[in-house]
């Protein structure tokens, strides 16, 4: 497990513990609890990166803590486990002007005379050194 999944899941079972849950376990048992927990979330959390997923640990733990009357299970954390941010979607319907356009077909004209002119040379050179 990575160390900052760790780090936010004590620190979560640490704020549960001061809620004094109903079926929470007690003070002796706690270290036995989050060695549980971490188990149990191991595999879930195993893609998790710091700085996307860091967040939504603590704000899973914020939402159970404030909505649990009782001890809960490792699977209540995963069930509050917010989506990932999603990244901005590029703009597919951009309209080009048409003076873009026509630079557009400027660029690509004098790509295409590089690159004759990269062709010409090297099978010129090419013939020159055969001879």
């Amino acid at each position: 497990m990575k160390e900052f999944v760790r780090q936010e899941i004590i620190a979560g079972l640490q704020l549960l513990c001061t809620l004094r849950l109903q079926g929470a376990p007690p003070a002796e048992g706690i270290e036995a609890t989050a060695q549980g927990w971490l188990i149990a979330l191991t595999a879930r959390t195993a893609g998790f990166e710091e700085n996307l997923d860091k967040n939504r640990i603590n704000k899973a733990f914020q939402l159970l803590a404030a909505k649990a009357d009782r001890w809960p299970p490792p699977v209540a954390l995963i069930e509050l486990i917010p989506e990932r941010p999603q990244p901005k979607l590029l703009n597919y319907d951009k309209k080009l002007t048409e003076e873009q356009k026509q630079q557009g077909k400027e660029n690509l004209k004098a790509i295409q005379t590089m690159i004759n002119e990269v062709l010409n040379s090297s099978s010129k050179g090419f013939k020159d050194g055969a001879e």
